[in-house]
């Protein structure tokens, strides 16, 4: 019997990520610095003899993601609004990134007569991207109390909403899994004669997901006109004339879509 298990966690607490604010709030002059709220990858396998000479096992578990901050981007205040078309940021929901994975394996081999041996063998991942946009809705990811995991640094979270497809990050909103399936089968007819054979598949979901709790009810909406501004800093920014960049925010910062919630 062999057993082996790794795991690292990085939680928001260390002393470099303290200094690294630092310098990006005062030599910078962010406002809000980015943050690694934590990151994990844990692994652990175990395999052995089930049946003495006859059958075998190995299964294997890995859970591993992050969670990171969406810099200068909060919730908008103006969400589901259809009155308002400026985003508000919302300082009491900041925006973050957040992936996971969760892997699992296992492969049986069995000998099941001394020239017939016959292996199993299966694979699961599920992959959760992003976050719903309410607290209440059924999702891979229960949105916090305090954060969403949704939008860009340019996309306001409820007008994300899943329109990104299976982006990665919280670009967009992903419940997907992946599934491979094998059997093989082997016997030796002579020394130099070895008949094989096998069969695989491979199922999985992806594509187009709405967001759990997205807003339904109003049109994205993209604005056209060049912008400028000066960042925290007082170093000055500005984006093409005109762009096809979505509505922007009434905020120093580039464009950002704002008050909607999916694309047809």
């Amino acid at each position: 019997m062999s057993v082996a298990v790794v795991g690292s966690l990085t939680a928001d607490t260390s002393y470099a990520q303290h200094i690294r604010r630092q310098i990006e709030r005062v030599v910078i002059g962010l406002s809000q610095p980015a943050a690694l709220y934590k990151n994990w990858d844990i692994q652990a396998s175990l395999g052995g003899p089930i049946l003495r000479d006859k059958l075998w096992f190995f299964g294997n578990y890995r859970d591993f993601g992050s969670h990171d901050d969406i810099l200068g981007m909060w919730g908008n205040l103006n969400a589901g609004n259809p009155n308002a078309w400026n985003y508000v940021a919302d300082p009491n929901l900041k925006a973050r990134n957040a992936v996971s994975r969760t892997v699992t394996a296992l492969r049986l081999t069995s000998q099941v007569t001394p020239r017939n041996k016959v292996s199993f063998f299966f694979d699961n991942q599920l992959a959760c991207d992003g976050s719903a946009m309410t607290q209440d809705a059924d999702s891979c990811r229960t949105r916090g109390a305090d954060w969403v995991a949704s939008g860009t640094t340019g996309v306001a979270p409820e007008a994300a909403s899943g329109a990104q497809g299976t982006a990665g990050g919280a670009f967009g909103y992903a419940d997907s899994w992946q599934r491979v399936i094998q059997g093989t089968w082997s016997a030796p007819v002579t020394s130099r004669l070895l008949l094989e054979a096998g069969a695989s598949t491979y199922i999985s979901k992806w594509g187009w997901m709405e967001q759990p709790g997205a807003i339904l009810n109003l049109n994205q909406v993209q604005e056209q006109a060049a912008q400028s501004g000066v960042f925290g800093n007082g170093t000055p920014w500005s984006s093409a004339s005109p762009s096809s960049k979505r509505r922007s925010a009434a905020r120093p910062y580039p464009s950002r879509t704002c008050g909607t919630s999916k694309r047809n």
